[in-house]
């Protein structure tokens, strides 16, 4: 014989509420680890771009320490070449080597020029027109002989 079971009386809208409140509660656990993996990435990126950051600087002292040293170590000869050389390869404009030697040679002939009349006895020449094509090796070569001759001269 089938025995019939009485089904408990239960109201529809009190399990509404109840599966309604355990999902929005599991929506609001999932909402709070979605979160905390958001703020454990964003803290993640901040740390690693403060270590680079710290990284570069300690870089930028260490080359800067380098320099620093460099020149502490060179005399004034070494410095003034040194400085010819960045100066060059500082410019807006790259210079072809005529272009070089025709402004070292003005700049030989200006240094000349600044020493006393009446300390210079000997003829010093004005630097050629710059010319396309000209090679300039022979005055260069002159007027350094000339500069040279000067500072024995004077010294």
């Amino acid at each position: 014989m089938l025995t019939m079971c009485k089904q408990p009386n239960v109201d529809l809208n009190i399990v509404q509420v109840i599966t309604s409140y355990n999902a929005i509660d599991r929506s609001r656990n999932e909402g709070e680890k979605i979160n905390q993996q958001i703020l454990n990435i964003q803290f993640y990126h901040l740390i690693n771009k403060s270590i680079r950051s710290i990284h570069r600087a300690s870089i930028r002292n260490e080359i800067e320490k380098s320099k620093i040293i460099l020149y502490e170590n060179l005399n004034v000869a070494h410095l003034i070449i040194l400085r010819a050389i960045f100066c060059t390869a500082s410019s807006r404009y790259a210079q072809t080597d005529d272009d070089i030697v025709h402004n070292e040679l003005r700049k030989i002939v200006k240094c000349s020029r600044a020493i006393e009349p009446e300390k210079r006895d000997f003829l010093i020449t004005d630097s050629p027109p710059k010319q396309h094509g000209y090679d300039d090796e022979l005055p260069v070569e002159f007027v350094i002989l000339s500069e040279a001759t000067t500072i024995s001269a004077l010294q």
